[in-house]
């Protein structure tokens, strides 16, 4: 009974002494959570500098169409002032043509004719000429209209754009017609001379303002190649960071900083 005792005493003993099992504790959330957030801010350091590069370039894109329309808006005006230019010198060879004394009043009549079907041409021209269901010269377009005006957006940022001014370019407004809209005649000699300048003068606005047209194209076409330019790099970075030989340990390191 003794010895029973003394074995029950000493088994008592070395289970007091024998080291205590630990059972592994779950993750604290806190902590799993702070492992989520590193991973997320990993992943913001990899995409956010490329997403930003992408949005620029959507818009870099979107800038280049609009130059590439107002330049196509601006080739249609200068087709309409070339036709313009040819109109005007056909008139001024008919007033040259009347004013000389070996015409006479009938033929001078004949040559009427030819310049009052010329100055409606102008105004012909004038009325129809439009893009995209816009008039461009009747004078929505100039610089002291309040109606309308053509603005070009050529840029990715805000106000990065360009407002393009077209003048009237009616037989009125060209002073091809009187106050009331009586045509200039050719009828007499000195009426005929004075025709001769009223062309000229025409004619010197109608260029003016096709120099001004072709100004616009050639500034917008350099616009339109520094696009080009920035979307190539942009492109060129984007491959880049995406193709870095290191980013994909950096991202496991900072998706797994406990390993």
């Amino acid at each position: 009974m003794a010895d029973i005792q003394l074995e029950l005493a000493v088994q008592r003993k070395e289970g007091q002494n024998a080291p205590v099992k630990k059972s592994e504790s779950p993750k604290p959330a806190a902590q799993k959570s702070y492992s989520t957030a590193n991973t997320n801010y990993g992943e913001q350091l990899y995409i956010s500098p490329t997403s930003k590069m992408r949005v620029r370039l959507n818009s870099l894109t979107q800038s280049i169409s609009n130059v590439t329309t107002g330049i196509t808006m601006l080739q249609v005006t200068d087709g309409y002032l070339g036709e313009m230019e040819s109109v005007l010198m056909r008139i001024r060879a008919h007033a040259v043509r009347a004013a000389t004394g070996t015409q006479t009043n009938e033929d001078r009549q004949k040559i009427q004719v030819h310049v009052s079907q010329l100055i409606d041409e102008i105004d012909r021209v004038a009325s129809q000429a439009e893009f995209d269901y816009q008039k461009l010269f009747l004078g929505n377009l100039g610089r002291t209209s309040k109606s309308a005006s053509m603005w070009i957006h050529i840029g990715p940022n805000m106000h990065a754009r360009e407002r393009i001014f077209i003048a009237t370019m009616t037989a009125s407004s060209l002073n091809l017609r009187k106050e009331h809209g009586q045509i200039f005649s050719v009828s007499t000699l000195m009426s005929a001379n004075d025709v001769i300048g009223v062309a000229d003068d025409a004619f010197h606005r109608v260029s003016k303002q096709r120099a001004d047209i072709q100004a616009y194209i050639e500034r917008f076409q350099f616009a339109r190649d520094g696009l080009k330019n920035e979307i190539y790099l942009l492109q060129t970075g984007i491959n880049e960071i995406q193709n870095l030989p290191q980013a994909e340990k950096i991202l496991k390191k900072i998706m797994n900083p406990t390993k």
